[in-house]
């Protein structure tokens, strides 16, 4: 798993990702949120002077607006994006056409 501090596009950093073998992080569940809650304290805590002031990473989430539609998708794991619905701690969350809150 890596992080930047770097801002991008949502594509950019997708691009990035893949150029590295990799891609965006799917947050299908509880456990893989709290892996990267865990994964990016620890690199503030790391590197301070990097990641003190970054405040929002791109996750493997998107919109697909292929034919029209506006589904959120994730874009590397098979799961149903409505399938996990806690962006914000305990309670449920939504999500819009811009961003999972």
């Amino acid at each position: 798993m890596r992080a930047s501090a770097i801002t991008r596009s949502f594509a950019q950093a997708r691009h990035r990702c893949i150029a590295e073998g990799g891609d965006l992080f799917p947050v299908v569940n509880e456990n893989m949120q709290a892996k990267l809650k865990d994964f990016i304290n620890k690199k503030r805590n790391q590197l301070p002077e990097y990641f003190e002031d970054t405040l929002y990473y791109w996750v493997g989430g998107r919109v697909d607006v292929s034919g029209g539609g506006n589904q959120w998708e994730w874009v590397s794991h098979y799961q149903a994006f409505e399938d996990y619905t806690k962006w914000n701690g305990n309670e449920d969350s939504t999500y819009n056409s811009t961003c999972p809150s």
